[in-house]
C-alpha cells in the first residue's frame, strides 16, 4: 500500500543499512522489539516466496530460512508452515 516514491525511499534506506551492517541480528532485534510473533511468520512466509522465485530451493536458501526464523524466535513448526503454505499457493 505504499506509493512509489515511498517503496522507494524505505528501498534506499534499507540498502543504506544493509552496506553497513555485519550481521542480521541487529534487524532481527528490531524486528523481534518491534512485530508480533504473527507478523514476523508473515515476514517469513514473505521470504519463502522470494526463495521460490526460481522455483528451487538451494541447500543455501534452506540453511538461510532456518536461521533467519531461529533469530525472529519463531519455531521450527512456523517456519514449515510458512514454506508449505508458499508450496500450496504455488500448486494452485
Amino acid at each position: 500500500g505504499l506509493s512509489d516514491e515511498n517503496a522507494k525511499a524505505m528501498i534506499a534506506a534499507a540498502e543504506t543499512q544493509l552496506e553497513e551492517s555485519v550481521d542480521y541480528w541487529q534487524f532481527a532485534r528490531l524486528i523481534n522489539e518491534h512485530y508480533t510473533p504473527g507478523e514476523k511468520a508473515a515476514i517469513i512466509e514473505m521470504l519463502w516466496r522470494v526463495v521460490y522465485l526460481d522455483g528451487n530451493l538451494d541447500k543455501y536458501e534452506d540453511y538461510l530460512m532456518h536461521k533467519l526464523a531461529k533469530l525472529l524466535r519463531l519455531d521450527h513448526q512456523q517456519l514449515i508452515a510458512a514454506k508449505k503454505k508458499v508450496l500450496h499457493d504455488r500448486s494452485e
